[in-house]
């Protein structure tokens, strides 16, 4: 997210030339983790006064980590 972190997309770099399968959550089509993820998802958070709420990126972190539980139960 906005103000991007120099370090993620360097060891996102790293992630990639090892043959992992990356998933980044992402703001923007043009954060610099979408062009070296094999998947991407765009979550718009809100902010209210400069503070930036986190609720839309924690709410798909986990129906991500419910549905991986899911499927391994089955």
């Amino acid at each position: 997210f906005s103000p991007y972190n120099s370090i993620t997309p360097d060891l996102v770099a790293v992630a990639h030339e090892r043959k992992a399968r990356i998933l980044a959550i992402t703001d923007s089509t043009f954060s610099p983790l979408a062009k070296l993820s094999d998947t991407w998802l765009e979550v718009v958070e809100q902010d209210f006064g400069g503070f930036r709420s986190l609720a839309a990126s924690l709410a798909v972190g986990m129906a991500l980590v419910h549905g991986v539980v899911a499927r391994r139960t089955d």
